[in-house]
């Protein structure tokens, strides 16, 4: 912006010729060309900031996959799209660059000229005078008046010179004090667009840390209520097999108790049969 401003010219400036003075004001189209410089400007580290947050939202939403072991809950959730053309369109309300500069040139004409020559011959007259008081009188001398006439022309001739000097001067001048003022207006544009797209991009990040924190923690919520329901689940079959156990521990014990039975039945027979058999031996 600095580089752009150093380079404006006398043309940048325009001229409107009043009662003896020229107003200097700045161009329209100077004003256009910043405008337009600052726009594009904007534009264009607006369109690299985003492209930065997304990218580094980006990546910072792959890591959190990556840390979740890149569960189910988490298929689909992609980086929404940053409201550039919205904050472009604020942005673009706040760029104005009018300049309310103000200048002025003395306007020198033909009596201007005259005086100029006019002051050359008071000059050497006063000289003249004031040789007369030490003595040399010379204003009665014959070469006086071939010196004065010249130096009245001459001082004509070259106020077209000085007088386009003193122009260039007070143009200088004057070309220092717009810079200055545009200078200053465009870095107070550019800083209150800045604090605008700050603001804005601000909002939106802090808007999605808001939604992103709410899904990571429904997303916990969730797996919390899963591995409790699969704990309740293990803990309902862990009963339910030991339940059956149980079961089959009575059975057998029913069993073992029925065997028992036809043990102890079947060694009574035996007893009563070895008895039989020994009486019917006698």
């Amino acid at each position: 912006l600095k580089q752009l401003i150093d380079s404006i010219d006398y043309d940048g400036l325009d001229r409107e010729d009043q009662y003896k003075m020229i107003k200097l004001s700045l161009s329209r189209k100077t004003q256009d060309d910043l405008t337009g410089f600052i726009q594009q400007q904007s534009k264009q580290q607006l369109r690299q900031d985003i492209e930065s947050i997304q990218q580094r939202m980006q990546a910072l939403l792959d890591r959190i996959s990556e840390k979740l072991h890149k569960q189910t809950a988490l298929v689909g959730w992609q980086l929404p799209k940053l409201p550039d053309s919205q904050i472009w369109q604020d942005m673009q309300e706040l760029i104005s660059l009018e300049l309310r500069y103000q200048g002025e040139l003395p306007k020198r004409g033909f009596i201007d000229r005259l005086s100029e020559g006019r002051k050359s011959v008071m000059v050497v007259m006063m000289s003249v005078m004031l040789l007369g008081y030490v003595g040399m009188d010379l204003r009665s001398s014959p070469w006086l008046s071939y010196l004065v006439v010249p130096m009245f022309f001459g001082a004509i001739a070259y106020s077209f010179i000085g007088f386009r000097k003193d122009e260039e001067y007070r143009l200088d001048k004057e070309l220092t004090r717009v810079r200055e003022e545009l200078l200053s207006a465009g870095r107070r544009t550019i800083s209150d667009l800045n604090r605008l797209k700050q603001t804005k991009l601000n909002e939106f990040t802090d808007g999605l840390k808001k939604q992103w924190q709410q899904q990571l923690e429904q997303f916990g919520r969730e797996q919390q209520s899963k591995q409790q329901a699969e704990q309740e689940q293990s803990a309902s079959k862990a009963k339910a097999r030991i339940g059956a156990i149980d079961s089959q521990l009575s059975e057998l014990n029913s069993i073992n108790s029925q065997v028992q039975k036809v043990t102890r039945d079947v060694q009574s027979l035996l007893e009563k049969t070895r008895q039989l058999l020994s009486q019917l031996n006698k």
